[in-house]
């Protein structure tokens, strides 16, 4: 009798079958970086050509606060008229307190990678880790600005409750009670706040026209960044928004001079062989500034 075909299987066996490695990458998603395209970078000109770490920035005005009476750094209360045959008094124009940007802060990202495992490995490392180490520093630098919109002294609604359309009205009442000029007002929301108002109508049919991509680097998100304009405020939407689902997020409203950012080494890359460890080394860095210039024209706006 012929016996049946038998298991062909046998010790050894596996290494006869070849396994593939990709050479396409699933890298992780990037979010968009939008805080250093919302503020005012007006006074990185005043480093240019000359040395220095801290602009002090001066104004006319009143010292504190925003009374209508003084705006102007004069008062309207008095010697302002003048009688028959009088003699007029002068007047000292009040300034507003003076502020300053320290450039004090140095991020930079460093890697080396040793020829021999690049040589070996199929991964792009020395495209990924170049890439990467670059937005990491932009993203550190994005985040601390985004870290200063909950010091805006003005606050509106309330943590991890979504925004209702008195509480978005009140935020936009906060700048033009302080004269914040129409153009180039911006507010940044968490992702969970711009699914909330996904669910009102007059939003919907606002905003949400179509994103724009602004990162200039792979694979982002596509519900980011910009989505349009509402009560005159040009609308933004960031996971480096700080806070968690849940318990709410620091959204924010304001005017672009509210905020400063001050670059004085944007993005510089330094990169050379290393004869003793036969590798490749690469660093990013970034010295800038952060600071809060206009407080009454900026507004902390809890929501979800």
């Amino acid at each position: 009798m012929v016996d049946g075909i038998q298991d062909t299987a046998s010790t050894g066996s596996s290494t006869l079958i070849p396994e593939v490695w990709a050479k396409q990458t699933r890298d992780s998603f990037l979010p968009n970086l939008v805080m250093a395209n919302l503020v005012d970078r007006s006074f990185e000109q005043e480093l240019a050509g000359r040395s220095g770490d801290k602009i002090y920035i001066d104004g006319a005005g009143p010292a504190t606060g925003q009374a209508i009476a003084g705006i102007s750094g004069f008062t309207t209360a008095g010697n302002i008229t003048l009688a028959a045959g009088g003699t007029m008094t002068a007047e000292v124009m009040t300034l507003i307190t003076q502020t300053s940007i320290t450039v004090d802060t140095h991020a930079y990202k460093f890697w080396d990678l040793e020829y021999e495992l690049d040589l070996l490995t199929q991964f792009p490392l020395m495209e990924r880790m170049a890439e990467r180490a670059g937005f990491v520093v932009a993203q550190y630098v994005d985040s601390l600005g985004a870290g200063l919109i909950d010091d805006f002294s003005q606050t509106v609604g309330t943590a991890g409750i979504d925004f209702t359309d008195e509480v978005i009205r009140r935020g936009v009442q906060y700048l033009d009670d302080a004269n914040a000029p129409p153009g180039n007002r911006h507010a940044l929301i968490s992702v969970a706040q711009a699914s909330a108002l996904l669910g009102v109508e007059q939003y919907r049919n606002t905003l949400y026209q179509g994103t724009t991509d602004i990162t200039g680097s792979g694979n982002k998100g596509t519900a980011r960044g910009p989505i349009g304009n509402l009560y005159g405020m040009d609308w933004n939407v960031s996971t480096a928004v700080e806070g968690a689902n849940g318990t709410g997020h620091d959204n924010g409203f304001w005017y672009e001079e509210a905020l400063a950012l001050v670059m004085l080494d944007n993005m510089r890359t330094a990169q050379d062989y290393e004869i003793t460890t036969d590798s490749h080394r690469y660093a990013v860095h970034a010295i800038f500034g952060w600071a809060e210039i206009r407080d009454l024209v900026g507004v902390f706006a809890k929501g979800a």
